[in-house]
């Protein structure tokens, strides 16, 4: 064996001596593999080394060979403890070193569902007042999953307090506010807080978020119809005056009028009826002469303040004779006035004989009908 390799040995013996004198620092939690499900943040430990007094040497990393460091969450600190906080969902590995001694590598992973508030975003401005939905995820808080949902929204932080703010309850994680089953505007230029409670518990609840709103009602909401209901079938007696109410709801505070219509045909090109009302409370139309036997649709248009538009959907009724006429009419009281086109007389009212195509007509002899029969 030469000098060159006595050499070699005796370096590898002396480095080994010193790597065995190293003192190894001892970590203390969290335990190495932890998964923390409930928290964004995590206090790392470890003994502290009797013959070092200076800063110990923390890494942190996303990959167990430490490359590249999280500059944010590594650093030098005098004290034994070190709290890392806003901690995205993520694997971390750690060490620490003190001088000569250093730790073993262990890790933790963050894996905390998504929870709290979703949109408005905290501090968006220039949001719609039309009709702003909200959102957030069924965790509030994490650990904790709700079932039943009351969204708070207030102009001051500090009215905020679940006995004192105004309620909307929901069932699901987000929507429009609704009061009374009717959609709710929120005021022009006007910066709103708001939070969502467990309905539930009302001591989970999600962190106070706040926007802005715009300076116009851009968006209209269709309104609903409510009377006549759709393939509705009206029954009017022959000498009863054939007009129908027409009803809708109210539309919300940027409605600035209503188009109604009614036509004989679903694409309106046949209009029967229409009106224009510029009073929002106004919501109610009464129209006269339907003809019997004939399928009408009816549909209101809103406009807002800014000139968008929004249709209800159509609805269709029919009018037609009740079976109580139709089964009552006895043969004296029904006569045949032209022999070309048959007209009948219906409780003294001259009725068209096309006009009733439920009727089946039978044993007509002369002028008079001698049999009557109703097709149900």
């Amino acid at each position: 064996m030469n000098k060159t390799m006595f050499l070699c040995l005796g370096l590898m013996i002396i480095f080994a001596q010193i790597a065995g004198n190293a003192q190894k620092l001892i970590l203390i939690g969290p335990n190495s593999g932890t998964i923390l499900t409930t928290v964004d943040s995590v206090k790392l430990a470890w003994h502290r080394d009797a013959n070092f007094y200076g800063q110990y040497a923390l890494q942190v990393s996303n990959n167990s060979n430490f490359t590249p460091l999280l500059s944010n969450l590594s650093g030098h600190f005098y004290d034994t403890t070190v709290t890392l906080y806003n901690l995205s969902n993520n694997i971390y590995y750690w060490e620490v070193f003190a001088g000569a001694s250093y730790s073993s590598t262990w890790s933790f992973t963050i894996n905390v569902p998504p929870h709290g508030l979703i949109s408005p975003a905290d501090g968006a401005t220039m949001i719609d007042p039309s009709y702003p939905e909200f959102y957030w995820y069924s965790i509030l808080q994490p650990g904790f999953q709700a079932t039943s949902y009351t969204l708070c929204i207030s102009t001051s932080p500090d009215s905020l307090s679940y006995n004192t703010c105004t309620k909307y309850t929901f069932y699901y994680t987000g929507g429009t506010l609704q009061s009374n089953g009717q959609p709710v505007s929120l005021g022009l230029n006007t910066t709103y807080y708001w939070m969502v409670f467990d309905s539930n518990h009302p001591t989970i609840k999600t962190d106070i978020w706040h926007f802005t709103t715009s300076g116009t009602y851009n968006l209209v909401r269709a309104v609903t119809l409510i009377s006549p209901p759709d393939n509705a079938v009206l029954y009017f007696g022959v000498s009863d005056v054939d007009s129908v109410n027409f009803v809708w709801n109210k539309g919300d505070v940027s409605t600035r009028s209503y188009d109604f219509t009614v036509a004989t045909d679903s694409s309106f090109s046949k209009p029967f009826r229409t009106s224009t009302k510029n009073i929002l409370t106004d919501t109610t139309q009464l129209i006269k002469n339907f003809a019997h036997t004939q399928r009408y649709w009816w549909r209101v248009f809103v406009t807002n303040q800014v000139g968008a538009h929004a249709s209800s959907l159509k609805q269709s009724f029919i009018i037609d004779y009740p079976s109580s006429i139709l089964h009552s009419v006895s043969a004296r009281t029904i006569k045949s006035y032209s022999s070309n086109v048959k007209y009948y007389n219906l409780q003294g009212r001259a009725v068209k004989a096309s006009a009733l195509p439920r009727i089946y007509i039978q044993e007509i002899s002369g002028k008079f009908v001698t049999k009557l029969s109703a097709i149900k």
